[in-house]
């Protein structure tokens, strides 16, 4: 277990750029009981955010949802500062609403919709009410 913890360090002190390890942390992590899972998981959330990251600027959209669901549902997520979040959740809502026009499920429409309220209290801060009318427009 220390191992693991020791790479994810050693990944957070990358800044998210060493990709490599971070995909040998997730195939680790996976291969894990399910106990030691629970141990190592609150250290997981710079990986989470890291795999949303690379899949989100690579163009694998469908793919980074799952990821992006880790990301919110993490303990840390809470801790995050707002605009972090708000960072996160308009890269977020641009992958659900691509995922949604590539094959109409209606649940990533809906997560989009959840999300851009989210993003809608935080509109007096220029950047982010830009960008959240880049995502209004591509909805």
């Amino acid at each position: 277990m220390n191992e693991i913890i020791n790479q994810i360090q050693a990944y957070d002190h990358s800044k998210f750029k060493n990709v490599s390890l971070m995909e040998q942390i997730i195939k680790k992590y996976n291969s894990l009981d399910s106990d030691t899972q629970k141990q190592v998981e609150p250290y997981m959330y710079v990986v989470y955010r890291g795999k949303f990251d690379s899949l989100f600027t690579s163009a694998n959209y469908i793919q980074a949802i799952s990821w992006g669901n880790k990301v919110v549902c993490h303990e840390r997520f809470k801790q995050e500062r707002s605009d972090n979040k708000d960072h996160f959740f308009i890269e977020d809502v641009n992958s659900l609403l691509v995922a949604y026009l590539e094959n109409k499920n209606p649940n990533l429409l809906s997560k989009a919709k959840q999300y851009i309220q989210l993003i809608k209290k935080f509109q007096r801060r220029l950047v982010i009410w830009e960008l959240y009318m880049l995502g209004i427009l591509v909805f």
